[in-house]
């Protein structure tokens, strides 16, 4: 019998080396790709040809023959998914290294002390935005995988199922059976890693979208920190004691307590950290067991629709100062979020109180 197709397996396998590598392109200095054999799920396992000697000229051996030949084309595919995955974790570890790299140089040296505007910073942060971007880049490339191994998965639940229709064939023999058996452990071997690499994907798909998230809302608060030329404030954790005991107003209620602090959101990029940094600091020295209210405060008047937009965009920037707030040191659950509609406000703010 022929011995060809284990080679057409291989070079499937060179195809998905070079597919990761293109991930890669123009990437980070430093990282070298894992060797093939250690990105093939099916490295150390018994190879899978279409040509079989022990397979019968009976109807349910033709069968075999013929799933066997399917699997032997799905395996140097999904081995081509693992290395993508494989090359992209590494080159993504290698973006996100350096970003921390930048992101902690930054920080070390506001906290020394800079200049306002330090050109130096404003390059370094300028460079830790395009790293940002560039890991975006490979996320988009790594999630544009996910239909292709989606439709693997799918193939190799329909040979599972001919497998499975095969053993109630007529015709069949003792050593069908056996091949059978076989063959629905290889299916079975290629489904697992098939599963892996797509749940791989996803998980990796999320958990960096999220690091970009958060750094994306890092760099914003830098920037300001740049352009005053410190950090907007030490940690207050340390300066906080437990809460107080005793029932928390009633959100709902018509407010009768005075701001801490109201931040008019006149434009999107409106610069309240430092301000409110100094507020709730203030709060803090006054009373280390304070909590703090975030009001949501949007125009109430014209149609319902132009309302509940207004109302929802000031809810996204209450939702900026509190993250601010427990970025300060102050735990989360100090921190509580409301929305209410104000026919006397001329635009969007949003207040904090103490309690």
């Amino acid at each position: 019998m022929r011995d060809i197709p284990v080679k057409d397996v291989a070079a499937r396998m060179m195809r998905g080396a070079a597919l990761a590598a293109a991930l890669v392109a123009g990437g980070c200095a430093g990282f070298d790709p894992p060797a093939l054999d250690a990105l093939n799920p099916f490295a150390g396992r018994a190879a899978v040809t279409p040509d079989d000697p022990a397979v019968t000229e009976t109807p349910v051996g033709s069968e075999i023959a013929r799933i066997r030949r399917a699997l032997v084309d799905l395996r140097g595919s999904a081995a081509s998914g693992e290395s993508t995955l494989a090359s992209a974790r590494g080159q993504l570890d290698a973006v996100e290294a350096r970003y921390r790299g930048l992101h902690d140089g930054m920080t070390a040296t506001l906290s020394a002390g800079a200049a306002p505007g330090d050109p130096a910073l404003l390059a370094q942060w300028r460079e830790a935005e395009g790293v940002l971007g560039n890991m975006d880049g490979r996320i988009a490339a790594l999630s544009a995988r996910q239909p292709t191994e989606t439709q693997y998965a799918a193939r190799a639940a329909t040979l599972a199922a001919r497998v499975r229709a095969a053993r109630d064939m007529p015709g069949g023999n003792e050593e069908d059976a056996k091949q059978l058996d076989r063959l629905a452990g290889q299916v079975g071997e290629t489904q697992s890693a098939i599963d892996r690499t797509l749940n791989g994907i996803g998980d990796e798909v999320a958990r960096r979208s999220a690091t970009v998230a958060a750094e994306r809302r890092a760099l914003s608060s830098l920037s300001l920190a740049i352009a005053s030329g410190r950090l907007a404030g030490s940690d207050l954790a340390g300066r906080v004691a437990p809460a107080a005991t005793g029932a928390a107003p009633d959100l709902s209620a018509p407010e009768t307590r005075r701001p801490l602090a109201t931040i008019a959101f006149t434009r999107p990029d409106i610069d309240f950290r430092q301000p409110l940094y100094n507020a709730v600091s203030a709060a803090v020295d006054r009373e280390p067991g304070v909590a703090f209210d975030v009001i949501a405060i949007a125009p109430a008047r014209g149609e319902p629709a132009d309302q509940r937009r207004a109302l929802a965009a000031a809810r996204g920037n209450a939702e900026r100062v509190a993250q601010s707030i427990a970025g300060m040191g102050v735990p989360a659950d100090r921190v509580r979020l409301a929305a209410r509609g104000d026919p006397g406000v001329a635009g969007n703010e949003v207040r904090v109180y103490v309690r």
